[in-house]
């Protein structure tokens, strides 16, 4: 009976062993079990690298130089980066083109801030001042009607008139009412547009053949003139509006024909150019031997490529805005007429910009550099000092918890869905708008991964889903409930 203790007091003095140190060494087998999560990532590497060369030793048996159909990938997806490239700017601008300006009420949203831009409101109340007193002779008709000796006040009196038309024009430009004539005018203007850019509909903007854009604004005159007749000025009431020549000159360019020549091709090809460019990038990763560097220089490319646009469209604006002087359009209403009609287009550039960046940032961060290397390491340090933070301090989250440990893969998958899908409902979103997005899908996934840490109980063993019933034990027994020897009683017996 003496020999079966002894037995059984070597095997609980195992058992008991193994116990104490699950149990009594949290922080220390913490630490160690960091310890060999690090040497299994460094061994991973390891192999990786031993891989890597061995495939290059490989490489170099067969041949010095890379074989013809390797040399052939390579330059295929050359090409097709430049490609993408090349067409991505342009697929831009034919998608603003046909979203924008040739659809009415995209346009129109466009357009209705330049009513309360001073400096387009101050052209306009003088163009349609300066047309009205040039096909009326109000100086003339003032004198007509005083005696001989008292037209010397016909000069004074007209310029008073004038400056009145002048303030009542720019109050009624800058009145809330003038929004609604205004909104309605541009949408006559609209099809005018559709009209310059595509040669075809009539309009009140009239485009000829020498490359001249000018504006029509009989509606407005007519407006100016209720609004002095309600004033008891009657003077212009006989002159024929419709019969005027009520025009500002809004460009100049000889190579407006050019223009419309490019527009009707850019027109058809803006379902396709689009997706034409991403077929591109997608083919340039596909074919290439390294696909993670093919996948760098796409985003460097598009980048690149939206850092031209930007620069063209400002030296575009600069070459309008000097192209209308000695017209009608002052600098800056050419200046606020380019930043309203091409806003769109510079936010959505900056956009695609933003893109390129973050997936060429992504792509070297996934490389095997070495800064990169201890980058990502350091990024995995601070996610396990959290997660054995949450595990030592024995955070339970309950049925949460448990839920989101069952199912983490896919709540990280819904969230970066809903991301995605929140950058193409938002309709400009902006660098600043798309980093926030991006900032608040990673902190929800830290969440996420947060809430599935399993805690570490007294004795040693860590809850989930399958720790008993509603997770509410471990799923071996630990400390009194051991079959023998829990405290190595047994041992000392």
């Amino acid at each position: 009976m003496s020999d079966t203790p002894a037995g059984a007091g070597e095997s609980g003095a195992a058992e008991t062993g193994s116990e104490a140190a699950a149990g009594a060494g949290g922080p220390e087998a913490d630490a160690a079990t960091e310890g060999v999560d690090e040497l299994r990532h460094e061994v991973d590497e390891l192999r990786k690298q031993l891989a890597d060369a061995k495939a290059a030793g490989a490489s170099a048996e067969a041949g010095a130089t890379p074989t013809g159909k390797r040399r052939l990938r390579s330059v295929a997806a050359v090409i097709l980066i430049v490609l993408g490239s090349v067409l991505a700017p342009i697929a831009g601008i034919t998608v603003f083109v046909r979203n924008q300006v040739l659809n009415t009420d995209r346009y129109v949203s466009n357009i209705a801030p330049l009513s309360k831009n001073p400096a387009i409101a101050s052209v306009m109340a003088t163009q349609v001042t300066n047309q009205l007193f040039s096909h009326f002779n109000v100086q003339s008709e003032i004198a007509s009607v005083l005696p001989p000796k008292a037209d010397f006040i016909a000069a004074p009196l007209s310029n008073a008139i004038k400056s009145q038309t002048y303030n009542i024009a720019d109050k009624v430009i800058s009145s809330n009412q003038f929004n609604q004539v205004w909104v309605a005018m541009n949408r006559q203007v609209h099809t005018a547009l559709v009209s310059v850019l595509t040669g075809n509909g009539p309009s009140a903007l009239k485009a000829n053949q020498n490359g001249t854009v000018s504006l029509d604004l009989h509606a407005l005159a007519q407006n100016v003139i209720t609004q002095l007749d309600s004033r008891g000025i009657t003077v212009f009431d006989k002159l024929p509006i419709s019969k005027i020549n009520l025009q500002i000159v809004l460009l100049q360019s000889r190579g407006l024909v050019k223009a419309q020549q490019a527009t009707k091709l850019l027109n058809h090809l803006a379902l396709f150019l689009p997706f034409l460019a991403i077929a591109c990038y997608a083919g340039a990763v596909a074919v290439s031997t390294r696909r993670r560097r093919a996948l760098m220089w796409c985003g460097i490319g598009l980048a690149v490529s939206m850092a031209v646009l930007a620069i063209i469209l400002g030296l575009a604006r600069s070459f309008l805005i000097s192209a209308s002087a000695g017209h009608a359009l002052t600098p800056e209403a050419s200046a606020a007429l380019f930043d309203t009609l091409l806003r769109y287009l510079r936010t959505g550039l900056r956009v695609l910009f933003g893109i390129g960046v973050l997936v060429a940032l992504g792509a070297w961060l996934a490389g095997p550099s070495r800064p990169v290397v201890a980058l990502r390491r350091a990024v995995v340090r601070a996610y396990r000092w959290v997660e054995q933070g949450v595990r030592n301090r024995g955070w339970d989250f309950g049925p949460v918890g448990q839920w989101v440990a069952a199912n983490k893969g896919v709540v990280q998958g819904v969230l970066v869905g809903l991301a995605v899908l929140v950058l193409v409902w938002w309709g400009n979103p902006g660098i600043l708008g798309t980093l926030v997005v991006l900032l608040v899908t990673g902190f929800l996934v830290v969440v996420v991964r947060t809430l599935a840490v399993k805690p570490r109980l007294p004795g040693g063993a860590s809850t989930g889903p399958g720790a008993g019933p509603g997770g509410a034990g471990p799923t071996t027994p630990t400390g009194p409930a051991a079959p023998t020897g829990g405290t190595g009683a047994g041992a000392t017996a």
